[in-house]
């Protein structure tokens, strides 16, 4: 990874997702202030917001930006219900600002199933192991059960011997 956008990151990190993914989008985004064809042929301006808008500072670039970022992060929260760090929350904002425009948006929903079923595998595999761990706290405490009871069997037969060698009728102690 490149240092300054390791740099970046970093302190982005505070911020939380949003901080996280405007780092990532500027980086790899770039800005121009006139509208331009992005690599797919759809008109764009400042940080890759689609159509063509005039813009005419770096205040009203980052205004879009904004107003992008926040409609990718509700597209992130409303479809994604697996656990993500805010990071890998961040990273997915990012693609969806990138990627889930237009024509792309089917690959988009392809990606969002992927995510559906990486997360019930992963919550399918937490749940095996989660068996085996029950599977195996029931056969520790059966042994142990077990061995319990076996002590309690030697020591009632070790009262019974003593019982009978002193003639007690207490053999129940």
């Amino acid at each position: 990874m490149n240092p300054e956008l390791r740099n970046r990151l970093i302190k982005a990190t505070a911020g939380g997702a949003i901080a996280l993914a405007t780092v990532l989008i500027q980086w790899h985004e770039g800005v121009l202030y006139t509208p331009y064809r992005d690599s797919g042929g759809v008109l764009s301006v400042c940080y890759g917001h689609t159509g063509a808008v005039a813009i005419s500072s770096p205040v009203s670039a980052t205004s879009l930006l904004d107003s992008d970022q926040k409609a990718a992060m509700a597209i992130v929260d409303a479809n994604v219900t697996a656990p993500l760090t805010e990071n890998q929350k961040a990273a997915l904002a990012s693609f969806v600002y990138n990627g889930a425009r237009g024509a792309r948006a089917l690959w988009w929903a392809a990606i969002l199933a992927g995510s559906a079923l990486l997360y019930f595998h992963q919550k399918a595999k937490d749940a095996r192991e989660s068996a085996i761990g029950l599977k195996e706290a029931v056969t520790e405490t059966t042994e142990a059960l077990m061995a319990l009871s076996s002590k309690q069997l030697v020591s009632r037969c070790w009262i019974c011997r003593r019982s009978i060698k002193t003639k007690s009728p207490n053999v129940t102690s």
